[in-house]
């Protein structure tokens, strides 16, 4: 699209906002939304803000996204050695304990990202600044 400053040079009409304002004003999600949905439903979302050419061009989407996934993936591998090598007489309880903080995790995790934090959780948030 060729435009001057205000105005297409092909159509004369307005251009389309840059990249930066997708999120702003002009009806779309605020960035610090598209990033607490990164970990609303786990790796669905994750997956799927991943994939959305609108958002997947911001690094903070992205890096939200692998973080909500590689956090899944260690939150389940977790649980499952939970449930196969701890003890019988302890299982239960400690995989109520490992679930409870999942859950506290996750809420803090993507509470912080709505506000506007960065929150880097360890073990998986290193891997997902690399990589996004």
């Amino acid at each position: 699209m060729q435009y001057d400053g205000e105005q297409c040079k092909l159509c004369g009409g307005k251009p389309l906002p840059p990249p930066e304002d997708i999120y702003g004003q002009g009806g779309g999600l605020p960035l610090n939304a598209v990033n607490a949905l990164c970990y609303l439903l786990g790796p669905i979302t994750a997956v799927v803000f991943m994939m959305w050419p609108a958002h997947n061009q911001q690094r903070s989407v992205r890096f939200n996204a692998l973080q909500s996934l590689l956090f899944f993936v260690l939150y389940m591998s977790v649980l499952f050695s939970a449930s196969m090598f701890v003890p019988l007489a302890f299982r239960e309880p400690v995989i109520r304990a490992v679930q409870i903080t999942g859950i506290v995790c996750w809420l803090y995790v993507m509470w912080r990202t709505f506000q506007g934090d960065k929150v880097i959780i360890p073990l998986v948030g290193a891997v997902a600044e690399k990589n996004s």
